[in-house]
């Protein structure tokens, strides 16, 4: 690029550099807690040696980390999350194009768009997915791609885009249904065809299971289950929210979108209102993922809502156009005073987890478990992934059992097929299942190993042996809630970095299965959930309540 171009570009070289920068120095060096809390080290271990991942697979996600792995410098943890940041600059580039598209008779319309990049890049919500190996910086891409084609008519490429974040993650399901129902030619067999032909990337999972020795880790890997796994998936996931969390859920939904998007929050509300947004496709793409987020049973996934706060992004530069200039300097100090403290918090290596306890974990303590030997664990998740991999790396033979996968039959058949003793399911509820398999597994094993945490907020954590500490098992879930509302809100940054998991955890799990939760979105699940189970059982019978926090 010539300096004249650069010139005449200036403010844009400034703004997407100074975030592109914030990005690249927040990273993740290496194996961080914020990967043990979300799939980090599952996706590692499959984009290195092309395994099938969890559920369903994420195959173009894993195609490109591949390669990304490739790279000769850094760690591979730091080669896949710089993935995520590389994606997270292109849908601000979408971000700018997608405003700039939508101003184009305004004269001022590149800080309008530029405004709305700032916006969104300094949020905490964009920030904390670009710096770690996750899927969603890559499917809020394509998300916007498919918009910015249909505002250029370019049916194919928007069908295109959509096929390949439907390769990636089903949250482009939302982007495809709003295009879909406000686009009539994407209605057509053509794009139709395009969109679904991506699917064929799903050929993934038995072509690396039928030509790899990849670890049966997620029973997914044949078609039946392949398709139950993804279907049940999705289904626990929609409105799974308990009734008694939702009020609280709420509060967090305004305070994660009040902090990362500060002023602009308020400026999309005007609009919204002023203009009727609600009657455009816009409206919805910022919409519907939040309300998917919110809904979701586990808090931690409220990075589901990133593909909206992008969409949001976009508003916000819209309705900065319509507004006096007082509001575009306001919103544009805050984005700014937002992306240095945001960019201070996340800085992974320096900050926020500057003991990188997750690779100690890794350094330190799977050394200590002999071959045969069965190491099991709840929470943090990503301790048993890791330990699939650390087997891969090391050419060792520990047995990794997930005590979240034990309620399931053909995981305990695996199991046994390993030569663990365990005692099958008597209880119908899916939790308890969980603890009575996993204690049975404790009891007729020799020298069951587990994680006992010494950091809870950042993950650290130690083997023991898990005879002398089945409370390290039972902690978080061995509890009967009692059914009441709940309004407090979590700290917006607990819930992203996963500390949340930690302290809240067992709290949502047990009102989850025992409270009756959400079968659809919004009121009408509300409604069912009262009319089929609330009614019918006036009186609720408690047998024990989980301690108030004081008394933890």
């Amino acid at each position: 690029m010539s300096l004249k171009r650069i010139l005449k570009y200036w403010p844009e070289v400034i703004v997407f550099g100074v975030i592109s920068s914030a990005l690249m120095i927040c990273v993740s060096p290496d194996l961080t807690f914020m990967n043990m809390a979300a799939d980090g080290p599952a996706y590692v271990m499959s984009a290195k040696y092309l395994y099938p991942a969890h559920h369903t697979s994420a195959p173009l996600y894993l195609l490109l980390g591949h390669l990304f792995i490739l790279i000769p410098i850094g760690t591979e943890y730091w080669r896949l999350a710089l993935m995520s940041a590389v994606f997270a600059v292109g849908s601000m580039v979408f971000i700018y194009l997608i405003a700039m598209n939508l101003l184009k008779e305004n004269k001022r319309a590149r800080w309008y768009a530029l405004l709305g990049v700032l916006v969104f890049g300094s949020s905490m919500m964009l920030i904390s997915q670009a710096i770690i190996a996750e899927t969603y910086t890559m499917v809020t891409f394509f998300g916007l791609g498919a918009y910015y084609f249909t505002l250029k008519k370019k049916w194919a490429l928007t069908a295109a885009m959509l096929g390949l974040g439907l390769a990636v993650h089903h949250l482009i399901l939302i982007t495809w249904l709003v295009l879909l129902i406000f686009n009539k030619p994407l209605r057509q067999w053509k794009p139709i065809l395009i969109t679904i032909a991506f699917l064929l990337f799903y050929l993934y999972v038995p072509l690396s299971k039928a030509f790899s020795d990849a670890p049966v880790m997620w029973l997914n890997t044949g078609l039946k289950a392949f398709i139950i796994s993804a279907f049940s998936t999705f289904m626990n996931l929609i409105g799974g929210v308990a009734i008694w969390d939702f009020p609280k859920r709420i509060l967090e939904t305004i305070g994660f979108l009040g902090v990362s998007l500060t002023i602009g929050f308020i400026v999309l509300i005007w609009y919204v209102m002023k203009v009727k947004l609600w009657s455009k496709p816009l409206f919805w793409l910022f919409l519907l993922p939040t309300i998917y987020a919110m809904t979701n049973f586990d808090p931690h996934v409220s990075r589901y809502a990133l593909p909206g706060y992008a969409f949001g992004a976009v508003i916000i530069a819209l309705a900065l156009s319509k507004l006096k200039p007082v509001w575009l300097y306001s919103t544009g100090l805050a984005a700014i005073a937002m992306l240095s403290i945001n960019a201070n918090y996340f800085d992974l290596g320096r900050t926020l987890d500057k003991n990188l306890t997750a690779a100690r974990f890794y350094r330190e303590e799977y050394p200590k478990v002999a071959d045969g030997q069965i190491f099991m664990t709840f929470l943090p998740g990503g301790e048993w992934q890791q330990a699939f991999y650390y087997n891969k790396q090391e050419g060792r033979d520990i047995i990794p059992i997930c005590v979240g996968m034990l309620a399931n039959p053909a995981y305990q058949t695996q199991l046994k097929s390993q030569g663990v003793k365990l005692t099958g399911n008597t209880i119908a509820n899916q939790t308890d299942n969980e603890m009575e398999v996993a204690l049975s597994i404790i009891d007729q094993n020799k020298d069951v190993l587990i994680a006992k945490s010494t950091t809870p907020r950042d993950y650290g954590a130690v083997l023991v042996p898990a005879i002398e500490n089945k409370q390290e098992i039972t902690m978080w879930q061995g509890y009967i809630t009692v059914p009441k509302w709940k309004f407090a809100p979590s700290n917006p940054y607990d819930i992203l970095t996963g500390a949340i998991d930690t302290t809240d955890w067992r709290w949502t799990l047990r009102s989850t299965w025992d409270v009756k939760f959400f079968v659809s979105f919004g009121s009408l699940g509300l409604i069912l959930n009262w009319l089929v189970f609330i009614l019918p059982n006036k009186k609720v019978k408690v047998e024990n309540s989980i301690p108030d926090k004081g008394q933890e």
